[in-house]
Formats: structure tokens, sequence, C-alpha cells
């Protein structure tokens, strides 16, 4: 009778550990990938804004001015929209790089001449404004925000890594 006792006392315990544990842990859980979530959205749409903010610098500052002096947009102009917005700027027309404000990682190689496909198929495909893409070189993984130029004279893409 007693060693029944004892079966049925760690049995109970058992059953109230289980019954206090499993839902904080389903709880701690379910927590942690809401919050990992919501921040990865915050990340997204910053990087959404920063490319938004080089396209609007590109379309009011550059490309009136550019076509005023009958120049296309060259990586010199997108080196001082660099240095205003504080990220690289790449911009494309149709797949292939026009200008950039790194030529040099694109003149050794490590990043590809051609628009990423995720990218084209967003915004040049599906006609999407704006869109965020997570690219690779090697083991680096980053984000890449691009937008279409919505200026007339522009049927371009502006990638900001």
């Amino acid at each position: 009778m007693l060693f029944r006792s004892a079966s049925f006392y760690r049995r109970l315990f058992v059953a109230f550990v289980l019954a206090t544990f499993v839902p904080i842990l389903a709880l701690a859980v379910t927590t942690r990938l809401y919050v990992a979530d919501q921040m990865r959205a915050g990340i997204d749409q910053d990087a959404v804004v920063t490319a938004a903010t080089a396209q609007r610098v590109v379309e009011d500052l550059i490309a009136p001015r550019a076509t005023q002096e009958g120049v296309g947009i060259d990586d010199n102009m997108l080196v001082w929209v660099s240095r205003l917005i504080g990220q690289d700027v790449n911009l494309f027309i149709g797949p292939r790089l026009a200008a950039t404000s790194e030529r040099n990682l694109f003149a050794s190689g490590v990043l590809p001449l051609r628009m990423p496909s995720d990218l084209y198929l967003e915004l040049a495909l599906r006609n999407r404004g704006a869109t965020v893409s997570r690219e690779h070189i090697g083991t680096l993984e980053f984000l890449l925000a691009g937008t279409r130029m919505t200026a007339p004279q522009l049927d371009a893409v502006l990638t900001v890594p």
C-alpha cells in the first residue's frame, strides 16, 4: 500500500509539473517567434524606406540634372547619393547594372553585374513598387532592398544593400 501511494504522489507531481511548464514553454516559444517576425518585418520596412529615400534623391535631384546636361546617371552621381543616405546604391536598367556607388565590388566579380533574380521577378516582371530580398556572398547574408524608379525618363530599378 505504501508503494502505491508513493507512485500516486510521483504521478501527481509529474502531472502538476507538466501542466505548469508545458503551457509556459509553449508561450515562450510562441512569443519568441512572434517577436522575431516583428523584428524582421521592421528591418525589412526600414530597408524599403532607405531604398525609397534613395529613389527620391535620384528622381528629384540627379535625374533632372543628368537629363538637362544630356548625360546618363553615372557612378559619380550614385557615390554622392550613397554619401547622402549612408548606404551603397546600385542602378539597374533592365537586368544589367548601369551605375553603382561601389564599382569595385562589381568589377572584382564579388557581386554579379546582373540584378538578383528575386528582385527582377518582383520589380520588373510582377511590377511591384518595392521589395526586399536576402542575398548571399559566400556565408555572408545581407538584405537587398529594391524599388522601381517612377520618373518617366527612367525605366530602372534602384537597389540598396
